[in-house]
């Protein structure tokens, strides 16, 4: 009766046990959905086509309202953008086709996107590849009117033919201050002071060089009637038609800039390809193609391919998005054009890249060289290798119409400041009020073109017509405090006549005590921008990891409710064979060979102890009837087993077992065992408190 007590006992805490796992583990399943509640129904809601406008905007915006271009490109069920009737920034651009005034608007560029991640279906960055030529530098990490160049990016870009130097100026409204936007193949960028009277509109600004090809042009898809331009764009197709074939480029740059996925599901991507390249002997004809392929019209005149910021998405969530756009719904956004036209491409052995940036319209007839540029002009598009030209800009995203109106009228261009005579960046040591001077520890300085850096020198500053800026806003000499950043320049006529030095103090030997000064700026800090960590790219695919975790969590419940039974097979036998007192492995072999029994579908029911027995005997030929009334003597008389009867019951289980194992396939044991309701069945059923001998 102890026996018994204990054993009910055990199997008390056993349950409480168990039966607090599955509660702390479906608590855990639910506390995961509920957090991931969001992201499961953003892509439920995608596969589903309800995915909500903007979810795929190229723009992220940050916590301090700016916005900028994402490092990375997916393809979604919905790219509507952000119409804020502001502009971002605006841009002097000093390009324009050959010979003429005509202005000649390039794209801006901002990353250069060269790996694909086909279980995402996503265009990222690759900084580590050798002949990496993306220029991303952060202008707000550069003190005013100081350089940073970078000329090892026009020799990665591999392009000296037809190539020329083009500056721009950008002025930042709502664009992030750490964003830098430039032509390729950008080198150098150089922050600029923004005019008193429009520092109000515009927050900052710098000047950028590029090593720009005269063929690059973002006159190559949109149809135009203007004579000059369509001229311009067959000479350029002429020009390419003259550039050499790819057998004597770098063969690890061709693999890197020609690789796209070879599964199945990209297979007819390629024999798409295939057919487009048909006859086609150079490269510019085969670009063409794939155009002519975009702008094909149906025999009533209408475009097979259409723009659409909801394209949709295959009903399948395993269905390739670019094979559903290019074979079924043939409408999509520039992020599913400028991926196909790579893939195509690439299929065609011909190097290409998808990059973004903004899409340059020119809509302005009174302020040549100037462009607006709103959040509807992110963009994505094209680049293509051709040996000795470099990089070239193509663009085969059709009928967007909505990227080529401003949403309100162009503003005024900002003036262009003048150039300093000197900038000296430094800490604040002492300011007097009275005599309106201040002493700087200085840290770097500019002087006409020449740049000092690593300066521990003391300078003294004349303030009296100085302006002060604090975040474009006027500030007051007595809101200089000591150890401000700050950045002073002076535009001095008298320090003209000077020449510069090797050293800067043989520079301020020549210079007044106090340096007159016209315009000092409270530095803000901002934070550097850095290249991205292998950590962020991995953040796109963490929806399909939090669902993956889920579903592995709800598989691995599956599987401990389905192996249960012969956990606890396994147990019984354990304990028949390892417990300390002989009372003790007896109990557990009842337990054992009843629980097999139960099983294999040989239930006791309502039965006596004896009637089970001599049930199970009759079947399987076996001596349970013996070794239940041992047992049955055990449990309920008190009295102590003979040593051969305790010897006979030590020794029953594993022939029981192997004879009634005997009587079933394996194939029947295996499906059994794997079934729990048996499992229910013997702990949850009627079993009467026999106590028949």
């Amino acid at each position: 009766r102890q026996t018994e007590d204990t054993s009910r006992s055990f199997w008390w805490r056993f349950s409480k046990r168990f039966i607090l796992f599955l509660v702390v583990l479906l608590s855990a399943f639910a506390c995961i959905i509920y957090l991931m509640l969001p992201h499961i129904t953003m892509r439920v809601e995608e596969f589903g086509g309800g995915a909500k406008a903007g979810d795929q905007e190229m723009l992220q915006k940050n916590k301090d309202g700016s916005v900028e271009n994402k490092q990375s490109m997916g393809m979604g069920a919905n790219n509507k953008k952000n119409q804020n009737p502001e502009p971002l920034f605006c841009a002097h651009i000093d390009s324009y086709l050959p010979g003429t005034d005509i202005p000649n608007p390039l794209y801006l560029t901002s990353y250069h996107f060269t790996k694909y991640d086909a279980s995402t279906e996503t265009f990222e960055r690759d900084t580590l590849f050798q002949d990496h030529d993306e220029f991303v530098p952060n202008p707000a990490s550069i003190p005013l009117f100081f350089t940073f160049v970078d000329s090892t990016r026009i020799r990665k870009a591999r392009g000296t033919k037809r190539r020329h130097v083009v500056e721009l100026e950008i002025y930042k409204k709502r664009l992030s201050p750490a964003a830098f936007i430039a032509p390729s193949t950008a080198f150098f960028v150089q922050p600029i002071t923004v005019e008193k009277d429009f520092q109000k509109e515009f927050k900052s600004a710098y000047r950028a060089k590029s090593y720009v090809s005269e063929l690059n042009s973002a006159y190559f898809i949109y149809n135009t009637e203007n004579p000059d331009i369509r001229q311009f764009q067959e000479q350029r197709f002429t020009e390419l038609r003259k550039a050499k074939d790819y057998r004597e480029v770098d063969s690890a740059f061709m693999r890197y800039y020609t690789f796209f996925p070879t599964q199945g599901t990209y297979r007819p991507i390629k024999e798409l390809a295939d057919s487009l390249a048909q006859g086609k002997k150079t490269t510019i004809d085969k670009i063409l193609a794939v155009r002519d392929y975009f702008l094909q019209k149906n025999e009533v005149g209408e475009q097979v391919y259409q723009y659409s910021d909801n394209p949709g998405i295959p009903g399948l969530p395993s269905a390739s998005k670019l094979n559903y756009f290019l074979f079924e719904s043939k409408k999509g956004y520039c992020a599913y054009y400028a991926g196909a036209t790579v893939f195509i491409l690439r299929s065609m052995g011909i190097p290409s890249r998808v990059v973004t940036g903004f899409l340059t319209v020119d809509r302005s007839d009174k302020n040549t060289g100037w462009y607006w540029f709103y959040e509807d002009q992110s963009h994505g598009w094209v680049q293509v290798y051709f040996p000795e030209y470099g990089w070239i800009d193509f663009d085969t995203t059709v009928g967007n119409d909505d990227a080529q109106q401003s949403p309100t009228p162009d503003g005024t261009p900002p003036m262009q400041p003048p150039n300093p005579v000197l900038a000296v960046a430094g800490k604040i040591l002492s300011v007097d009020t009275v005599s309106k001077t201040a002493s700087i520890r200085a840290s770097d300085a500019l002087f006409k073109d020449k740049e000092y850096s690593g300066l521990s020198d003391s300078v003294s500053l004349d303030l009296a017509i100085a302006r002060i800026w604090k975040d474009s806003i006027a500030a007051t000499l007595d809101m200089l405090r000591k150890g401000d950043d700050v950045m002073c320049v002076s535009y001095a006529q008298k320090l003209k006549a000077l020449t510069p030095e090797a050293r800067f103090k043989e520079v301020l030997k020549k210079m007044p005590k106090h340096l007159p000064t016209d315009e000092v700026y409270i530095k803000t800090f901002v934070p550097k921008k850095t290249e991205p960590k292998e950590s962020d790219n991995e953040s796109v695919k963490g929806w399909k990891f939090w669902i993956v975790c889920i579903a592995g969590g709800f598989l691995l419940l599956i599987l401990v409710i389905v192996a249960l039974p012969s956990i606890i097979y396994i147990f019984y036998k354990n304990r028949a064979r390892n417990s300390r007192s002989v009372s003790r492995k007896i109990y557990f072999t009842y337990r054992c060979a009843g629980f097999l029994l139960n099983q294999l579908g040989m239930y006791r029911g309502e039965s006596t102890y004896l009637k089970f027995a001599k049930r199970v005997d009759s079947r399987y030929d076996s001596r349970f009837t013996p070794f239940i009334i041992n047992y049955l003597k055990l449990k309920y008389s008190g009295q102590e087993l003979t040593a051969q009867e305790t010897s006979d019951c030590l020794k029953f289980l594993q022939p029981f077992i192997q004879q009634v194992s005997n009587k079933h396939p394996l194939q029947f044991r295996i499906k059994r065992f794997l079934n729990p309701i048996p499992l229910i069945l013997f702990y949850f059923g009627s079993e009467p408190d026999d106590t028949t001998t």
